[in-house]
């Protein structure tokens, strides 16, 4: 989200092993995937994605995490530090 290449920075933060070298290599039908996600979670169409459409989003797929996990989350998506998540 935010960009794609938040993917791994989130991952790298959360302990979860990443492979960079996959990052540039993205196929046309992951990013009409991602773009797909952002729709989905963009619930007021309004081109980025607030902390509570995260969270209910997120539980919509039955993935419930407290508030502080949700915000460090949330933070790292939000790399401008705009208060938003945007695609770009």
């Amino acid at each position: 989200l935010g960009h794609l290449a938040v993917t791994t920075s989130a991952a790298s933060a959360m302990g979860e092993k990443t492979y960079p070298q996959a990052q540039a290599n993205y196929e046309a039908s992951e990013v009409g995937s991602v773009e797909k996600l952002f729709e989905l979670l963009d619930m007021d169409s309004s081109g980025s994605i607030s902390l509570e459409e995260l969270r209910t989003g997120l539980e919509s797929y039955n993935i419930f995490i407290n508030q502080a996990d949700l915000s460090n989350l949330y933070s790292l998506l939000d790399t401008d530090k705009s208060g938003s998540v945007s695609i770009q």
